[in-house]
């Protein structure tokens, strides 16, 4: 777990050792043993290993990256994904190309799009000719409301962080 080769230069010997990549100490302040702390990561690619370093409380708090974690990680042990990181099927964390915002943007625009198709199939496909405006209107009001469901739900769906099938990854990977 730590790295204790010091080559020709004993006093290397006296300071911290390097930690090996599959371990993670967090944030150590002057006054805590890095023995105490010392954690196994899920994989070595999560946790490089390196040289440890101590500083003050203050800096260990404003620290926004973990530089014991491989790019994208963070947390104990390295085992979270850092925001606007997400993991994919190989373990790593992977950098979102859309923002959540963006995300939402397009799946607003896909939904007003589909709203003149269900005018059009409904007009044409179904009884559009014999039904009154007010009841296509209120069919029309039905469906946009049903497909709003779907979209609330499949949203939550997406931020559960559920283990797919290996079938359905391609899929969530697209």
């Amino acid at each position: 777990q730590f790295s204790c080769d010091w080559g020709n230069d004993p006093e290397a010997s006296l300071g911290i050792p390097e930690l090996n990549s599959g371990s993670w100490v967090p944030c150590l302040t002057i006054d805590q043993h890095y023995e105490d702390f010392l954690y196994s990561c899920a994989s070595s690619d999560d946790c490089p290993g390196g040289a440890l370093q101590i500083s003050t409380k203050e800096a260990c708090d404003s620290r926004t990256s973990d530089p014991l974690c491989s790019e994208g990680r963070t947390g104990e042990a390295c085992a979270t994904c850092l925001p606007d990181y997400y993991g994919a099927s190989s373990g790593t964390c992977t950098k979102c190309s859309v923002t959540p915002s963006q995300a939402r943007l397009q799946g607003s625009l896909a939904l007003l799009a589909c709203i003149p198709l269900m005018v059009l199939g409904m007009m044409f496909l179904g009884k559009g000719a014999s039904m009154s405006r007010f009841a296509l209107f209120r069919k029309l009001k039905t469906t946009f409301r049903q497909l709003l469901k779907h979209a609330q739900v499949l949203a939550v769906v997406t931020n559960l962080n559920v283990e797919w099938p290996s079938t359905i990854h391609p899929i969530l990977e697209a």
